[in-house]
Parts: structure tokens; sequence; C-alpha cells
């Protein structure tokens, strides 16, 4: 007798994953980044890096607040609370002002973030979010 079908090896399906990560991802033509629910950024396509000014390493070291300006930061603090309430709509988006890295002439140029909680489950405590969709909707030089 034959024996019996293996299951497909899980590193098929991961390979699976991470291509279509990369297409939707990573190659996309929309700057877009994640956040994980502290706010720290997790991974930023290659857009979203030429329109911060941050590497995708860099972008990986900060967090959504080390785009703020001091003076927004209790505004935007108040944004991300709202954003986390279990009463925010699914999809529903904020836009942040933040700034870019500084060029040589010491200057910060402006991007406006569009923030939304990418998903969450219900039945996870209520500190337990999983991660923020972070784009930017509108860069300026």
């Amino acid at each position: 007798p034959a024996a019996p079908a293996e299951a497909p090896a899980p590193r098929a399906a991961s390979a699976v994953a991470d291509s279509e990560y990369e297409a939707a991802f990573l190659h996309s033509l929309l700057p877009l980044a994640i956040a994980d629910g502290q706010g720290a950024f997790v991974d930023a396509n290659a857009r979203f890096s030429e329109l911060s000014g941050y590497s995708r390493d860099e972008v990986k070291r900060l967090t959504i607040f080390s785009l703020i300006q001091a003076t927004d930061l209790q505004d935007t603090l108040a944004t991300f609370k709202c954003l986390l309430s279990r009463e925010t709509p699914a999809g529903a988006a904020f836009l942040i002002d933040a700034r870019a890295k500084p060029r040589a002439d010491g200057v910060r140029p402006r991007l406006e973030l569009a923030v939304e909680l990418a998903a969450y489950a219900p039945d996870l405590p209520d500190d337990a979010y999983s991660h923020i969709a972070v784009r930017v909707v509108s860069p300026s030089s």
C-alpha cells in the first residue's frame, strides 16, 4: 500500500506568505509602514523610507511618536488613545501631522500620516492589540 500523503511543509506555506507580503507591502508604490500597538514601527516599505528620509532599518528603531513635533505630541497621544479604544469603528483612520528626517539644511519636511488599526482580537485583553497601519498621505518639501 502507498504511504499516506504528507501535509505540505510549513516552510512552503511560509514562503508563499512571504512572497505575498513582498508583493503587497514591500513593493507597493504607496508609502506604507506598520507599527505595533505601542507605536513602535515593525516594518516600512521603500516608498515610506524615501518620503520619511529614514532607511527601513532606521524606521524599525523608531516609534510613530519619534516623527511628531513636541508641540503636537499631546494631541497625537490623544488620537492614539482614541484609535486603540474599542469604540473606534473598524477601519477608522486618523490623520497625524509628522516630520521627516532632517535634511542637510536642518529642515524636517512635513508628512501627514494616516493611521488606522489594522486588526485586533476581541477575545484578547484590552491592551493586546496587534498592528497599526501607517501611510503617508501628504508629503511636502
